[in-house]
């Protein structure tokens, strides 16, 4: 029979587990549930409009490559990317010594060339009164002719360089041919450049193009959108509306993607210079009845490609067949067309996740992503 301290004990365990446990479901209670909003989109709404989506970037329409027309060490560096410039705006600036010291040998050339001359223009002067007085012959006068000829010319010749080497003393300093915004800079202060190595790249106007590629298998449907206006979305502001007007279609593959970039005038000038966009071109996509998918929507699972896809506010894995790319967007098999799926961040779901998609609220700004912790085994 067990003893009062022994009993005392057993119910003192007993109790103490009992309140531990009932803080535990308290404490699970009152944890909240992390629904995480994600991007999705419906399958077969893009491809009833006709639509394809190719990533873009926003350019300047014309972008000069600046260089100095001379060689030599930059020694100073006046303007900084995104700086807006006015024309004849200083840039950067050469180690000006060396062609200084040109100049100066220059001027001493002429001075040296116009001391010579001088001597054989008194030359000829000279045998000239000589000859009338019948004291030389006329070969005297025609080699004093002759010579002072010679010395013009090299007077002339040394003048003209010396402009030459004066002139290049003032291309010490680059300056901007045109206002316009900097876009990029390809040297720094110490570098040494050779005479027209751009150096500095700088955007003339307020005109902007979307520019973006396409492949082999849409270029005549892009031609045929030539004059034509597409749609624009702005990766960083995705309702806001834009549109461009297409303007050019390359003639010529790029040698590495072999695919053909298209230039598109945007109608106003809203997008910044070097923002990522989203063209929307009204061209069919795959074969009819096909499901396009967007590739980021698209991972691996096991070796085998897969896609999440949303049933009653949760995600889903679901084997797909990848076929045929175009654009950005691929032909999956195994999807019927209006199945809800999930297009960004696929490697952070987890089988069964509870999500909440953006679709529901399209014209509101996408919150804040907050990555819902792993689902943890029993």
């Amino acid at each position: 029979m067990l003893t009062t301290p022994k009993k005392t004990s057993l119910l003192l365990v007993a109790l103490s587990a009992l309140w531990l446990s009932a803080c535990s479901k308290t404490e699970v209670a009152a944890a909240p549930e992390i629904i995480r909003p994600v991007q999705s989109m419906i399958l077969g709404s893009a491809g009833a409009k006709g639509e394809q989506s190719f990533s873009a970037e926003i350019r300047p329409q014309v972008e000069s490559r600046l260089g100095f027309r001379v060689g030599g060490k930059i020694t100073a560096r006046l303007v900084e990317l995104g700086a807006t410039v006015r024309k004849g705006q200083p840039l950067l600036k050469l180690d000006a010594s060396d062609l200084q010291l040109a100049a100066n040998a220059g001027a001493a050339q002429v001075a040296a060339a116009k001391a010579n001359d001088d001597v054989a223009q008194a030359n000829l002067k000279r045998v000239q009164s000589l000859a009338a007085q019948g004291f030389v012959s006329a070969g005297n006068v025609d080699a004093a002719q002759g010579q002072a000829k010679v010395s013009s010319a090299a007077l002339q010749a040394a003048q003209a360089s010396a402009s030459v080497q004066a002139n290049a003393s003032q291309y010490a300093v680059l300056v901007a041919d045109a206002a316009g915004v900097v876009t990029g800079l390809d040297a720094e202060i110490g570098q040494v450049v050779a005479a027209g190595t751009p150096v500095v790249r700088v955007s003339q106007g307020t005109n902007k193009d979307v520019v973006f590629n396409v492949p082999e298998n849409m270029l005549n449907e892009l031609r045929n959108l030539r004059g034509k206006t597409v749609a624009v979305q702005l990766w960083a502001q995705p309702t806001a509306s834009l549109s461009a007007v297409v303007r050019d279609v390359s003639a010529i593959a790029d040698a590495a993607s072999r695919s053909y970039a298209v230039k598109a005038s945007m109608a106003n000038g809203d997008a910044p210079l070097g923002a990522t966009a989203t063209v929307l071109l009204p061209i069919k996509t795959g074969a009819a009845g096909a499901a396009m998918a967007p590739l980021s929507a698209i991972f691996e699972s096991h070796g085998k490609p897969a896609v999440w896809v949303l049933e009653a506010g949760t995600v889903k894995k679901r084997l797909v067949q990848v076929g045929a790319a175009q654009g950005q967007l691929v032909a999956v098999g195994g999807l019927n067309s209006g199945t809800e799926i999930v297009t960004a961040g696929t490697h952070t779901l987890v089988e069964g996740q509870k999500v909440k998609s953006l679709l529901d609220a399209p014209n509101a700004k996408a919150p804040a992503m907050s990555v819902a912790p792993a689902a943890s085994k029993p």
